[in-house]
């Protein structure tokens, strides 16, 4: 997952989505989490203020989102792959 995440964080800042690769990892965390997401973005010490960050940036959240979807239906064909061998851009 972390790989994933650094992933976004790249493609975020190089698209002019999202510079600060701390929120795009945490939106990541945040819109992969189906369960426990409290208990997955506990240790981000900034957590408010990422709350706050991202009430004002939501279109890294919904990246984050469309990605874990993306990935999620492209790990039947392929579960070993990286987030950018899948989705090249």
């Amino acid at each position: 997952m972390h790989q994933t995440s650094t992933w976004l964080a790249d493609e975020a800042a190089r698209n002019n989505v999202c510079r600060d690769r701390e929120l795009s990892k945490f939106a990541f965390r945040l819109g992969s989490e189906k369960t426990h997401v409290a208990a997955s973005v506990a240790d981000f010490p900034s957590l408010e203020s990422l709350l706050a960050k991202l009430i004002n940036n939501p279109a890294i959240l919904r990246a984050a989102r469309l990605q874990t979807l993306m990935l999620s239906s492209a790990s039947k064909d392929a579960p070993d792959a990286t987030p950018s061998s899948r989705y090249s851009t």
